[in-house]
Parts: C-alpha cells; sequence; structure tokens
C-alpha cells in the first residue's frame, strides 16, 4: 500500500482539499498510481500529473480531481453510494481553493455586485480563457475515459454465435447450437444494459465540448457503434470489431485536439463502416 507524502500547506482551502484526497485515498485502500492511471486512461492523465495532486503544494487541476475523485470513490470501502455527490463535494472544494464558488458561472449567476467597467481588462481575460481551457480539457478527459471504457468493453456473449449462424445460415441453426452450445440469453442481457449505458453517457458528455469538429466526430464514431448490426450484416464485423475502430478514432481525434495538432484522417476500417453509413442512407432515400 502506498501512502504518499502529503506537502507542507498552510491551513486553508487548498489544504482541506489536499486533506480529503489523501482521505479518499486512504478510505480506496491505497491504489498504486499504476492502478489509477490504468482505470482513468494512461493517455487521460500522466502519473506524475496524478501524484502531484496529491504531494504537490499547488492546486491540481479540476479535470485531474474530478476523473481521481470517481475511481477513488469507486474503490472506496466502506462503498459511497453516491459517486457523483462525492465528486461534487470534492469539486467544491476544488472551487474554493480556485477563489471561485462553484455557482460562479458567466453571468454572474453567483449573485456578486458587477465588477466595474474594466471587467475585461488583460488580467481578468487572461485568467478566464485559462479557466475556460481548463474547462474544455476536463470535458474531453471524461469523454476520452468513456471511450476507453467501450473500447475495453469485453464482447458482446453470443457474438460467435452470431457469427457461425450468419455464415451457415438459418437452415444450420440446429448444428451452430451443436457446435457452440445455446446463446447466452442471460450474459446478452447484462452486457447489452452495460453497452447502453455507456452509449448514453457519452452522448451526454460530448455536449460539454465546444469544439465542434471534435463534438461531430464523437458523435458520428458514437453513431456508428449504435448501427453495429447494419455494419455486421454488410461487412460482418462482429460488434467489438466495429465499436473498437469508432472508439480509437474518437480518442485519436481527442488526443490531436489535446495536443493542438490537426484532426486525424480516418482509417480504412473507419471509412468502411462510413461507406455502410451512405449505403443506409441511399437505401432510406430511395424507400421514402
Amino acid at each position: 500500500m502506498a501512502r504518499w507524502t502529503k506537502p507542507d500547506l498552510p491551513e486553508g482551502p487548498l489544504k482541506v482539499l489536499n486533506d480529503e484526497l489523501h482521505a479518499l485515498h486512504k478510505r480506496a485502500r491505497y491504489p498504486s498510481l499504476r492502478k489509477l492511471q490504468e482505470v482513468i486512461g494512461k493517455a487521460v492523465f500522466s502519473h506524475t500529473k496524478i501524484h502531484e495532486a496529491f504531494t504537490k503544494p499547488v492546486l491540481p487541476s479540476s479535470g485531474v480531481v474530478e476523473l481521481v475523485v470517481s475511481e477513488l470513490a469507486k474503490m472506496a470501502r466502506p462503498p459511497i453510494d453516491d459517486i457523483e455527490a462525492e465528486v461534487d463535494r470534492l469539486l467544491a472544494l476544488w472551487y474554493a481553493a480556485h477563489g471561485d464558488p462553484p455557482e460562479a458561472a458567466p453571468g454572474n449567476a453567483s449573485g456578486r455586485a458587477e465588477d466595474p467597467v474594466d471587467d475585461l481588462s488583460p488580467t481578468r481575460s487572461t485568467k478566464r480563457e485559462s479557466e475556460r481551457e481548463s474547462q474544455v480539457r476536463a470535458a474531453t478527459a471524461i469523454v476520452y475515459q468513456t471511450l476507453v471504457e467501450l473500447k475495453r468493453l469485453r464482447p458482446e456473449p453470443n457474438h460467435e454465435w452470431d457469427l457461425y449462424l450468419r455464415a451457415a445460415g438459418e437452415e444450420q441453426l440446429a448444428a451452430v447450437e451443436a457446435e457452440l452450445g445455446p446463446r447466452d440469453e442471460e450474459g446478452s442481457k447484462v452486457w447489452q444494459g452495460e453497452w447502453e449505458r455507456l452509449i448514453q453517457q457519452l452522448e451526454v458528455q460530448t455536449l460539454a465540448i465546444d469544439d465542434t469538429a471534435l463534438r461531430e466526430r464523437i458523435k458520428d464514431a458514437r453513431e456508428f457503434m449504435e448501427w453495429h448490426t447494419e455494419i455486421f450484416r454488410v461487412l460482418r464485423w462482429p460488434e467489438s470489431k466495429t465499436r473498437r475502430t469508432a472508439a480509437r478514432y474518437a480518442m485519436e481525434s481527442i488526443e490531436a485536439s489535446r495536443d493542438g495538432d490537426p484532426l486525424p484522417e480516418p482509417s480504412k476500417e473507419y471509412c468502411e463502416m462510413r461507406g455502410v453509413s451512405d449505403l443506409m442512407d441511399e437505401l432510406d432515400a430511395e424507400r421514402s
């Protein structure tokens, strides 16, 4: 068990936040940096960023706090019933340490007195741009983590069964069942529930990304995942291949955006999925 050294901090909001992070780390039974980085996603934050959130006398980014707290809360014993509430609680401490309450949104929703006309001074403007950049990075980090979870989701329990049946034809149903055994309907139901949860989560989280081009790419990738049945019929790809191809492209797009690089060109496999989508659109147009 790795107990990380607390930084030397004066009494105040930052110390309160750091103490609560360490308390949560203890409640999660001191998971290692390797473990935390693995569950968060190695490409989301480096292990150094995670470690510094606990050991450096500086305010970590809100994105680091949000994802670290979310994962620690899942590991906590005794269990934390409301993980979102725990994340909100620690984010409130982050805002306190940052100097702004969470409700201090654009438009002065906190009810504070209006600032003088020099509100758009270079210093305040730079601060707001920095805060906005942090919010955008946090939003993309959360979406990235959901894509990691989708990519890692196990194959649908009956995917091999369906491939065999597709190749053999309905008339060979008995032979397929003799070869593979009966379909795992209960396992398929559990898998479907997890798949739907992650897809819906991705749809909602993507709304927080204000980069239109990036948001549309993630939306397209999600829709391809939802069209896996049509892609299976045309390309004979198992659902897992469609999902991983789409998730990988969306993740590469986020990585490029985060590094300030042009968004990547789609892979050959991604273009094949897009071809199926175009075909479906043409068929729908003909039917109408």
